[in-house]
């Protein structure tokens, strides 16, 4: 199976969940041709709740909002990715995970890890597999303006460490870390912006380390509060050690199917440098009640 076929089984993983997605999204928008209230009648209008889950995923930039403090939220994945080089084309699948604790004073706890891999690789020698434990990365995102109580912007760093830690091919040997500055900018009423610019010092495949500038960005339309499609990019210069910089595009559509529950699915592509050809990922969001 080559690149095409990859992007044949990312679109038919897709569609699959999709479909299923769909059928979950639907009764969020009202019917086509629905006639307007007639004169002298109060329209049947029902409120949102104030507070609907607010989650990192599935975007490639994070979010500037915090959690309330001593708010739970889990937001897991399944991601798989797809690439072809020198003759060898590799399916990885894992699980990305983020595990986000209210700490109070504009602070939350951040826990997060690709959690399991699962490689295929296909090649003119037959076909090999591997798996293994990825690595665990700790930090924490401080708030630095609220718009609710300053004329600037939402504003936020996040930091994260990671430790020595995972297994196998997947597991790493140096310490690594990076810090970000994540924004969000409310362009109209149905549409924001979220950009994210930061550093950071990462572990090489050689395992060697290397300095690298981060950047991401998500436009997310908002056709209601719980339904929110969105398109984004991902850039990072070096890639690796002495290789180009990447780029990565993704789209897709996250649904608050409840106030503390989110459903999302996206699909993605390697724009430039060593980057999958393809990717799909699709995962839940779910927050310990208000």
């Amino acid at each position: 199976m080559g690149a095409t076929g990859d992007s044949i089984e990312a679109v038919r993983l897709l569609t699959l969940v999709s479909c299923a997605f769909a059928a979950i999204v639907a009764p969020a928008f009202p019917a086509l041709g629905q006639t307007a209230t007639p004169a002298g009648q109060q329209p049947n209008v029902q409120t949102e709740p104030r507070d609907l889950i607010n989650a990192d995923r599935p975007g490639i930039a994070d979010g500037s909002g915090v959690l309330a403090p001593g708010i739970f939220q889990l937001e897991i994945g399944f991601q798989r990715e797809f690439s072809k080089e020198d003759q060898v084309r590799t399916r990885v699948s894992f699980l990305p995970t983020l595990v986000r604790v209210g700490l109070g004073a504009g602070f939350e706890a951040r826990v997060e890890t690709n959690a399991y891999d699962w490689e295929k690789a296909n090649d003119a020698g037959g076909t090999t597999h591997d798996s293994g434990w990825s690595p665990i990365s700790v930090g924490a995102k401080y708030r630095i303006y609220d718009p609710e109580e300053s004329r600037w912007p939402s504003l936020a760093v996040i930091g994260r460490v990671f430790p020595t830690s995972g297994s196998g091919a997947f597991g790493s040997h140096r310490f690594a870390g990076d810090l970000r500055l994540a924004a969000d900018l409310d362009l109209s009423s149905t549409f924001s912006l979220n950009p994210n610019v930061g550093f950071a010092r990462y572990e090489a495949e050689d395992g060697s380390s290397f300095a690298a500038l981060t950047l991401a960005v998500t436009l997310t339309f908002l056709p209601s509060p719980r339904v929110q499609p969105f398109v984004d990019a991902g850039f990072q210069n070096p890639a690796d050690a002495g290789s180009p910089a990447s780029l990565l595009i993704d789209t897709g559509i996250a649904y608050i199917i409840a106030p503390n529950v989110q459903l999302d699915v996206s699909l993605g592509t390697g724009a430039h440098g060593p980057t999958p050809h393809t990717f799909v990922s699709f995962g839940v969001s779910v927050r310990t009640r208000q």
